[in-house]
């Protein structure tokens, strides 16, 4: 695990892609909405991945990869007001290829993610995610307790709640 760099930007977007398709069409029978296309979150890759001191202050991104370099993986973390002393973090992404789904590698990006938030003085981190994601357990595991929303969201033709792990 490493921090991520611009050149990863077209890996990390492919992930993003193909795991985001998989999510929505398994959860809501849809497809995700342009914004989830490869070019556009490479373009959104490109221009979030921090590259210096003070974009580091506000967002961590970091990616698994194999021994070849592949990456497999990744987390981004934003850091809320990382100025203040009660600087919160929100966990932004997390994707992994399904074929390392249930082998660790989530948990090792998440402990690293909280790790990196804790060097920077952060001690909160939280997490939005769909109800129906089935990632629900292990966020639940690791991030700790559910806050329900009133927030109901349309996806395709299914109404959806978002959920907080604090």
């Amino acid at each position: 695990i490493r921090e991520a760099k611009k050149e990863d930007a077209l890996s990390i977007a492919k992930l993003h892609f193909y795991s985001a398709n998989a999510f929505y069409y398994e959860a809501f029978k849809t497809n995700p909405t342009e914004s989830f296309r490869v070019e556009s979150r490479n373009r959104y890759w490109k221009n979030n991945i921090p590259d210096s001191i003070s974009e580091k202050k506000a967002r961590t991104v970091l990616v698994a990869e194999l021994e070849d370099n592949t990456i497999i993986g990744f987390i981004s973390v934003i850091i809320e007001n990382p100025r203040n002393k009660n600087a919160e973090a929100q966990l932004d992404s997390l994707y992994i290829y399904s074929t390392f789904h249930r082998s660790g590698l989530g948990t090792m990006l998440f402990n690293a993610a909280k790790d990196r938030i804790q060097e920077l003085g952060v001690n909160f981190l939280y997490v939005w995610v769909l109800e129906r994601n089935p990632a629900c357990q292990f966020y639940e595991k690791l991030a700790g307790q559910l806050e329900k929303s009133n927030h109901l969201l349309t996806i395709g033709n299914t109404k959806t709640r978002e959920i907080a792990y604090t």
